[in-house]
Order: structure tokens, then C-alpha cells, then sequence
């Protein structure tokens, strides 16, 4: 797996099949023509979403790979700039430790916001961005709104639904049942 050339926009993912994250397996997440390069992507989906050519390719320099994907050779879509800076400035640690209820609200208004922006650019939930959505749920325990525990219930079912990984089926059947 380790030869597989790298993509902003890849065909398949890395998926852990197990609980331990033992094994892993590639899994398609597009249909691949026949004679088509199977291409993965060597940086977070969340990096690939928010930034810009250049900043992708520079963590790229890290593994001396140099994409020429249609990501990064086409034009960039500016209209979606203003968006994804509020998700960079919502991603930045936050400077008080969650143990107020005030501060837990405030925790779950920021990761409903990086949940809605993924939504709006993605246009559907993905696996990518399953742990975003398991959060959202957690967050909304936390902070006593069913509403955010349903929304972001609804998105990781769906993702796992779709995806029919079983290390993720076990996570959303644990969070469930919590």
C-alpha cells in the first residue's frame, strides 16, 4: 500500500477494519475506470477541504511528493475561501478547558459550525469527516441538546451506512447505546 501515489482528490481511502486498528484495507470511495491509477491521499481530508494548493503542498513536502492532481493543477474555487477560514479559526484549540456548561455550549456552537461548513462544501456526509459528526453527538450529551445528538447522530449513521466499515459500525453501535 505504501506504493500507491498520493491525490487531493483520491479514489480510494486507508480504512481500519478492526477494533485494535490492527488492520487496515483500501476501500473505494468513487468508481475507478478500468486502467485507471488507484491514488490515496497522504494528508487529512480536513487539510485537502480548508487549505489552499500551496499549503497543501507543502505538507506534501514532507513525504517528497509532488501533486499534480486536478485539485491542484485546476483553479481554486474562491468563493469557498470565507468558509473555510471559519473552519481553520473554529479548528484552533480553544484557550479554556471545557468544565462549565457555559463553555461545553460554546464548544458544541463551534462544532456544529465545522460540521454545517463540511456539509456545505462536501454537499453530503462522507466517512472523511465521520469523527466530526460523532462529536457533534457527544458535544451535544454533554451539553443536554438532543437536537445536536440527533444531528450528529443522523450524519454518522449515515456514514457508516454507506461505508459499511466495521471498526466504524462498532464506534457509532458504542456511541448509541452512550
Amino acid at each position: 500500500m505504501a506504493l500507491i501515489n498520493h491525490s487531493c482528490d483520491p479514489n480510494v481511502d486507508w480504512w481500519f477494519i478492526d477494533e485494535n486498528g490492527e488492520s487496515e484495507e483500501l476501500r473505494a470511495n468513487k468508481d475507478i475506470k478500468v486502467g485507471e491509477e488507484i491514488t490515496a491521499s497522504y494528508i487529512s481530508s480536513l487539510d485537502i477541504l480548508i487549505e489552499n494548493k500551496q499549503q497543501r503542498q507543502a505538507k506534501l513536502n514532507n513525504w517528497i511528493l509532488d501533486c499534480k492532481c486536478s485539485k491542484c493543477e485546476g483553479p481554486e474555487d474562491a468563493s469557498l475561501d470565507t468558509l473555510k477560514k471559519e473552519i481553520k479559526s473554529l479548528l484552533k484549540p480553544q484557550t479554556q478547558i471545557p468544565s462549565s456548561p457555559f463553555v461545553w455550549k460554546n464548544s458544541a456552537k463551534h462544532q456544529e459550525k465545522i460540521v454545517d461548513a463540511i456539509l456545505t462544501i462536501t454537499k453530503k456526509p462522507t466517512a472523511a469527516f465521520f469523527y466530526e459528526f460523532k462529536l457533534l453527538a457527544s458535544i451535544g450529551h454533554l451539553t443536554r441538546n438532543p437536537r445536536l445528538v440527533d444531528k450528529g447522530m443522523t450524519l454518522f449513521k449515515e456514514c457508516v451506512d454507506n461505508e459499511n466499515f466495521i471498526a466504524n459500525s462498532k464506534d457509532y453501535e458504542n456511541q448509541e447505546k452512550s
